[in-house]
């Protein structure tokens, strides 16, 4: 599956409290263009998301 959804899917069904996630060094031109996992998933996700740099 998509990996955003998928994601967001496992941690609706566990219930969780909080989602952590590490960000690679991805420009900002690319991340604008393309977005990140990361990032995906803290504007889809139903409970808060910590961004590990």
């Amino acid at each position: 599956g998509k990996p955003v959804r998928e994601i967001v899917k496992a941690a609706e069904e566990k219930n969780v409290d909080l989602i952590v996630m590490g960000a690679r060094g991805i420009s900002k031109i690319k991340e604008i263009l393309l977005g990140s996992v990361s990032h995906g998933v803290a504007r889809k996700a139903h409970c808060p998301v910590l961004i590990i740099k």
